[in-house]
């Protein structure tokens, strides 16, 4: 009988245990995992408790710059050497997901930069010897845009990033509108001229940039053609850029581009520095680039330039050579070394300056 008493109490112990252990079971929290989302490319994850994809990248670089004095006019800002080092850092997110009207994003990027010697090498914001800021801020919804983001004026040579100042690169706050299809493509956009002329809007303009960009993008060749204007007091403003690029084989790429613009524009289609925004007019400028790919992992860039602009019944002028070579020996790591000669003759003084790189990225 004592027995049988035993093996009925341990039961009933049991029994309480395992209702005891249910019922916390059944009260307790689901765990939501990270889940990877492949519906918009690689490394894009899920947000928790959302139906939004989410993707973080960014890159590190360090630049080691020799330069002649007279580079001064080439880069902007004030140096007390002929050499500095430059760290820049970038941080991007971009969330997606998908919605009866189509794609919707919203992407932020933010820059910091670091230069004792107050040299910004490219961009739009010039003269920051340290400091982080907003540099991209948009939101995307199927065809609209609306946003600061590059203009659509912009059209890239096609190389390497340190290969010319002639190439036209500023952001701006902006309406847009794309449609693609069959490998070309339309962009319509209004656009804030303030980019175009520094920090402050002139008083004279009265309306935005309407711009307009076709872009093509073929087998064995691509092409864009962008236009756009203003009105600045009794004087309609206006640039026109175009490209064409073409694959010559497997490992070489040739990429040409011409750009004109009016008083106006002229910090556009000048690069930076090279001539005297405040009285040049009527400035175009070609270039062409060609990259070729010795291996996957080794390249080079060549640029040959060439700009003009009417100064007070004067031609100035500037022509550049430039050229690099990039060596990533692993994915998203590149070392660069790059080298550039440009002169030119503004006002009827000649100057010629020169500067060399030496630059370490790790993006991600």
């Amino acid at each position: 009988m004592r027995l049988k008493t035993l093996f009925l109490g341990s039961a009933a112990v049991f029994a309480v245990g395992g209702a005891a252990q249910a019922a916390d079971l059944s009260v307790a929290e689901p765990v939501e995992y990270v889940r990877v989302c492949d519906g918009f490319g690689a490394g894009y994850w899920v947000i928790p408790g959302s139906d939004t994809c989410l993707k973080i990248g960014g890159s590190v670089e360090f630049d080691v710059n020799l330069h002649s004095n007279a580079a001064l006019g080439v880069f902007s800002g004030t140096h007390s050497s002929v050499w500095d080092f430059h760290t820049t850092a970038k941080l991007n997110f971009t969330a997606k997901s998908m919605t009866e009207y189509g794609e919707l994003t919203g992407y932020i990027a933010f820059r910091g930069d670091y230069n004792a010697n107050s040299q910004q090498p490219n961009g739009d914001e010039i003269g920051k010897a340290s400091g982080v800021w907003l540099d991209d801020a948009y939101l995307k919804i199927g065809a609209l845009l609306a946003g600061k983001t590059e203009s659509i004026l912009n059209i890239s040579n096609g190389g390497d990033y340190y290969a010319t100042e002639f190439a036209p690169d500023y952001g701006a706050n902006q309406l847009r509108l794309t449609w693609a299809a069959a490998g070309f493509g339309l962009m319509l956009a209004v656009e804030e001229p303030t980019g175009l002329w520094g920090s402050s809007l002139p008083s004279n303009v009265s309306m935005p940039v309407i711009a307009g960009k076709i872009t093509a993008s073929q087998t064995n060749w691509n092409g864009a053609l962008a236009a756009g204007f203003t009105q600045g007091g009794d004087e309609t403003l206006w640039v026109v850029n175009g490209n064409l690029g073409f694959n010559l084989g497997a490992n070489d790429k040739l990429q040409i581009n011409g750009v004109i613009g009016s008083q106006g524009f002229v910090t556009y289609t000048k690069g930076v520095g090279m001539f005297d925004s405040a009285s040049d007019t009527n400035v175009w400028a070609v270039f062409g680039a060609w990259k070729h790919i010795f291996t996957p992992q080794f390249s080079t860039d060549l640029t040959l330039g060439y700009a003009a602009a009417n100064s007070n019944g004067e031609n100035d002028t500037a022509w550049q050579v430039s050229g690099d070579l990039v060596w990533s020996p692993v994915k998203n790591f590149s070392t660069t070394l790059a080298g550039r000669y440009v002169n030119t003759s503004d006002d009827g003084t000649s100057t010629s300056s020169w500067n060399a790189t030496v630059a370490l990225v790790r993006s991600w």
